[in-house]
């Protein structure tokens, strides 16, 4: 991943199955049913600009802060599988997903393109990790640069 182009498709294809924004287009449906469409709107808008906020600067402030707080990247590649893995695994089993003060928090809330839409759903532990990940493997400035991109990219998807 040395050219502008070849990172900003790695990013893509890197955070795409991570964020899943067409499978969390039911979660957002579900929490901002009975609004207006335009207040839908603006949060799906605020979400995008959320998601990318998060992604840029962990891509270009998570090195250093995990070097600050003594963690090294094959650790956090690590927790990151088991978040991955966790979350697919509680996708497969049957079980309710919320639990009742979830829920009634969660009808109570007005704006939920922070959170829970952009941190965990979308910008989660995951993608962070994954721009994290490719951030610190790249070398020079175009890598950083296409990276920084892939993520506008994604956050445009959402």
């Amino acid at each position: 991943m040395t050219t502008l182009p070849a990172a900003v498709v790695v990013t893509v294809l890197s955070l795409f199955p991570i964020m899943n924004p067409l499978g969390n287009l039911p979660a957002f449906l579900a929490l901002t049913s009975g609004e207006p469409e335009q207040r839908r709107r603006a949060q799906a808008r605020r979400t995008a600009l959320y998601c990318a906020v998060l992604l840029i600067v962990f891509a270009l402030a998570g090195q250093p802060l995990l070097h600050a707080l003594g963690i090294s990247l094959p650790s956090l590649q690590i927790a990151g599988g088991l978040i991955v893995g966790h979350t697919a695994f509680t996708m497969v089993i049957n079980g309710p997903r919320l639990t009742d003060d979830e829920r009634a928090f969660s009808e109570t809330k007005t704006d939920i393109s922070f959170s829970p839409m952009a941190l965990p759903l979308l910008a989660g532990p995951g993608a962070l990790g994954v721009v994290i990940g490719l951030a610190s493997r790249s070398q020079g400035v175009a890598p950083l640069l296409g990276i920084v991109l892939g993520s506008l990219v994604m956050s445009l998807v959402v």
